[in-house]
C-alpha cells in the first residue's frame, strides 16, 4: 500500500489572504448590541440609521426590507445593513426572530464603500453564516467583554465579520473593489 504526504507551506497564507487582512487594517467601534427573541413586538419601522448594523438570525422568522428589497431570514441567516440606508425590521406574531444585533462604526471612512462591497453576497444584503455556533459563542463573549470592560471585544467583532465575509468570497469568487 502506498502513503502520500501532503505538505502545507502556511508561510504566504497571511499574505495571500486578502479579506482577513482588510478586515484586519479596519477600525471598528461597536456602539450597541442586543438580542431578541420570542417577541412579536420587537420590530423597526421604516428608519435611517447613521451607522453599519448586522443581524444574526437563530431561530423564528425576520421579515427584512432594506433599500427597498425584502428579505425573509431564518435561521442561519446574517443581514447587514449599511449606514443611512432605508430599512425596516419585522417579525410574524406567529413565528416571532429570535436574533442578535449590533450596530457599530467602521474606519477609516473612506473606505466604506469597500466594506460594504465585501459584506454583500451577490448583490444581496442577506447571507447564511458559516459557522453559526461559533458566532453566537463571539457574540457573547462580545457582549460579556464589553460589559465588563475587558479587552478583546474588537477581535472578536472582526471575526464575526471574517466569516461572513468569507462566505460572501467563496459565493462570488472574490471582491470587486479588492487588489
Amino acid at each position: 500500500m502506498r502513503h502520500s504526504r501532503i505538505f502545507l507551506n502556511t508561510r504566504n497564507i497571511g499574505e495571500q489572504d486578502t479579506l482577513s487582512n482588510f478586515i484586519n487594517n479596519l477600525d471598528f467601534i461597536p456602539n450597541s448590541f442586543g438580542h431578541q427573541y420570542n417577541n412579536p413586538l420587537a420590530v423597526c419601522e421604516d428608519r435611517i440609521i447613521g451607522d453599519f448594523e448586522i443581524i444574526y438570525v437563530t431561530a423564528g422568522e425576520s421579515d427584512v426590507t432594506i433599500a427597498g428589497e425584502e428579505y425573509i431570514c431564518g435561521s442561519g441567516d446574517i443581514v447587514f445593513i449599511p449606514p443611512f440606508t432605508r430599512h425596516k425590521i419585522q417579525t410574524p406574531a406567529g413565528n416571532p426572530h429570535d436574533n442578535y444585533w449590533i450596530h457599530f462604526e467602521v474606519f477609516p471612512i473612506h473606505r466604506h464603500e469597500e466594506f460594504i462591497a465585501a459584506m454583500k453576497s451577490c448583490s444581496s444584503y442577506k447571507t447564511q453564516i458559516l459557522f453559526p455556533s461559533e458566532a453566537t459563542y463571539l457574540y457573547g463573549l462580545l457582549e460579556s467583554r464589553t460589559l465588563q470592560r475587558l479587552p478583546g471585544g474588537i477581535s472578536m467583532l472582526k471575526t464575526v465579520l471574517t466569516n461572513s465575509g468569507s462566505h460572501t468570497w467563496l459565493q462570488t469568487g472574490g471582491f470587486i473593489y479588492w487588489q
